[in-house]
């Protein structure tokens, strides 16, 4: 068996597995993970980049919300158009208006105005679907 297939396996289970995670349990982890974050030196940067829970990641809308309170410039990952693949994070506000990009995901609407490139910003916050023993990510294989 191949590495790929191996890898996507694994995220498939670990996808189903965390999927199976009831909401409570999910909100109370995304709550003291926050606790964690805030507390910690990822914090500290004025510039922060989030992004939107989706197939059952840890939420970071408390994160999000401690940032803006905190008076700090959130920003929200945008995708290119299907075959560009650019990522851009563009800032992000309470009363911004989001959309689904071709995923579904919700993301911002694209004004070049706002946009700035991931290795610009102090601090990423990124989902993933499992980190191995030396702390690799596993994402979704995108």
């Amino acid at each position: 068996m191949s590495d790929s297939t191996i890898q996507r396996n694994l995220r498939k289970s670990i996808r189903h597995q965390r999927k199976s995670l009831s909401s409570l349990f999910r909100q109370d982890a995304a709550k003291k993970i926050t606790q964690q974050i805030i507390h910690s030196r990822f914090f500290s940067p004025k510039h922060l980049a989030f992004y939107i829970a989706n197939d059952g990641e840890v939420d970071p809308r408390y994160l999000i919300q401690n940032a803006w309170l905190r008076n700090k410039t959130c920003y929200l990952p945008y995708l290119a158009p299907l075959g560009n693949k650019h990522l851009w994070y563009l800032s992000h506000h309470p009363q911004n208006q989001l959309k689904n990009n071709h995923y579904g995901i919700p993301e911002p609407i694209f004004n070049s105005a706002k946009k700035r490139s991931p290795w610009s910003l102090s601090t990423v916050f990124v989902p993933l679907v499992a980190f191995d023993e030396f702390g690799g990510r596993l994402g979704m294989g995108g």
